[in-house]
């Protein structure tokens, strides 16, 4: 067959049609496999939630009035939350964390399991932290809640940094959405059922038809033999 020939989606959709147990299959193959990964396979994860309230109305400013507290010391403030984040995920304060709390993974693995972001565009600063275990989640989430005001203060002068929720202990795991990730491996393998008879068509080199013979030759075609039924 020729390679160079152009093929419209309306082609590709025939090809899958014509050869529709492949897809079938491959589907089948995908989304069984998604399942057994992960009912199988993958850990549970474990996850704990803490906050912290950073801002940069210290006590001095705090007895001021409260009209007089102007917009932009908030502004100030979320800014010094976002320097607070990029204070709280550096290797060194990892390090220090991982000191403290024993825990026997890397300072780079144990960032890895924490996320941080300020809570609805607020000075609320949200600390989440996801594993496979509900324990090792806890204690490195309260680890960094405790750490974090003294890691803070010491880089940036000023300022108002407070727990707001310690870690929370909680033995049930997340949502491994079964249902989910297996449509999504059926639909992958379907993709990869499409390409695969797209493929298989490229490589076929036989005369299927009269219209085979016109696109890929300049033979004029004087007639047909027709099939004839047994």
């Amino acid at each position: 067959m020729n390679t160079n020939k152009e093929y419209s989606i309306f082609d590709i959709i025939n090809m899958a049609l014509q050869r529709w147990w492949i897809v079938a299959c491959c589907m089948i193959i995908g989304g069984s496999a998604m399942y057994i990964f992960s009912y199988y396979v993958s850990k549970p994860v474990y996850q704990s939630v803490g906050t912290l309230y950073i801002s940069n109305v210290n006590k001095t400013n705090q007895q001021r009035p409260t009209d007089e507290i102007s917009l932009n010391e908030i502004v100030t403030s979320q800014e010094l939350l976002k320097s607070s984040v990029e204070v709280l995920n550096t290797s060194k304060f990892y390090s220090h964390v991982k000191e403290v709390s024993k825990l026997p993974y890397s300072p780079a693995k144990l960032k890895g399991m924490v996320t941080m972001a300020a809570r609805n565009e607020t000075e609320i600063l949200e600390i989440t932290v996801k594993s496979d275990s509900p324990k090792t989640s806890y204690i490195l989430l309260e680890t960094v809640i405790s750490l974090a005001k003294e890691e803070i203060e010491w880089v940036v002068e000023g300022g108002s940094i407070k727990p707001l929720d310690h870690a929370s202990y909680s033995s049930d795991y997340l949502p491994r959405n079964i249902g989910r990730n297996s449509l999504l491996g059926a639909l992958v393998g379907a993709l990869a059922g499409v390409g695969l008879i797209f493929i298989l068509e490229l490589i076929d080199t036989r005369i299927k038809s009269s219209n085979d013979l016109s696109e890929n030759y300049s033979y004029y075609i004087l007639g047909e033999i027709p099939s004839i039924a047994d």
